[in-house]
């Protein structure tokens, strides 16, 4: 074979080789773009199609129905922001109403039951209302709650009036507690102790003087508040069986609420004598007194 055939056909040769490399090398780049290509579209399984179009479906209702109903999310701030404004302004005028409340323009409120006029009423307790710096505010609210010029001297003899406030006056009378409660009160020396509301409760669940006076005598009434005082009343224990405990020194060994559960749980005065001169009753609780007493009988 010539010399210039062998060169043509090593070029031939050379040339498929080649072809051949860039086919490789072609399909080697085309398979890395479509890896690079963020364009590249993939197709969706049915399953992933269909939980596409639900959750597509769901937030379009609910957008419906909030928009239906008005409840879209920017009509909701609004009226979340006009709420607040609302309260806001509600606060700001109760304050401005509170620093104006003293003013002698207030309005008048007739009462019917009441067989005075204000502007008589008012001249009535003008001298009480000087010297106990009441405002005109607070002689309005007397009128109203119908006070009696008589009670508001009643309290001012008991030097009670300058003890509490315009509001408390109003509380008591209101509560129906009469003066003549206070008085028996205060020769107990109760008013300086407690407050009004302890007064109204004690009025109010029938406490009588003469229970607390009792008490007062063996030196008890001091070691309760009201709420403890309305309790012991309230579960019917009788002074004397408190006087009782307090001769057999068992008084000082257990709480209020001791005495209410001795007496609630019928366990006489007889039987804590015996307890005592057997010398038990003071090493025993007042639990263990109610559960040997229900074990001997």
């Amino acid at each position: 074979m010539s010399r210039s055939r062998q060169n043509r056909t090593k070029l031939t040769n050379d040339l498929s080789r080649g072809e051949d490399d860039f086919e490789s090398i072609n399909e080697e780049n085309t398979d890395k773009n479509d890896y690079q290509n963020p364009t590249k579209e993939f197709s969706l399984s049915e399953d992933q199609i269909q939980k596409r179009n639900r959750w597509v479906l769901t937030i379009f209702c609910i957008g419906a129905a909030l928009w239906y109903l008005d409840l879209n999310p920017f009509n909701t701030s609004a009226k979340v922001a006009d709420n607040i404004a609302s309260n806001v302004e509600a606060r700001i005028s109760e304050r401005a109403q509170a620093r104006t409340s003293d003013r002698t323009d207030l309005p008048i409120i007739p009462s019917q039951d009441f067989d005075q006029s204000f502007e008589t009423y008012s001249q009535s307790l003008e001298p009480l209302f000087e010297e106990f710096d009441f405002s005109a505010a607070n002689l309005q609210s007397f009128y109203s709650s119908q006070i009696p010029q008589a009670y508001l001297e009643g309290l001012q003899d008991l030097d009670y009036l300058n003890e509490v406030s315009a509001t408390e006056v109003t509380a008591l009378y209101t509560n129906g507690v009469p003066i003549a409660y206070l008085s028996e009160l205060s020769d107990l020396d109760y008013l300086d102790v407690h407050s009004p509301t302890a007064i109204i409760g004690l009025y109010s669940n029938g406490v009588p003087t003469q229970y607390m006076s009792e008490l007062e005598e063996i030196d008890y009434l001091e070691d309760l508040s009201f709420a403890q005082l309305i309790a012991m009343y309230s579960n019917g224990v009788e002074s004397d069986y408190i006087a009782h405990l307090e001769e057999l020194d068992y008084l000082d060994e257990i709480n209020f609420a001791g005495v209410i559960g001795l007496y609630t749980s019928g366990v006489p005065k007889s039987y804590l004598t015996e307890l005592d001169q057997e010398d038990l009753l003071d090493e025993l609780s007042f639990t263990d007194v109610i559960s040997m007493y229900h074990q001997s009988n």
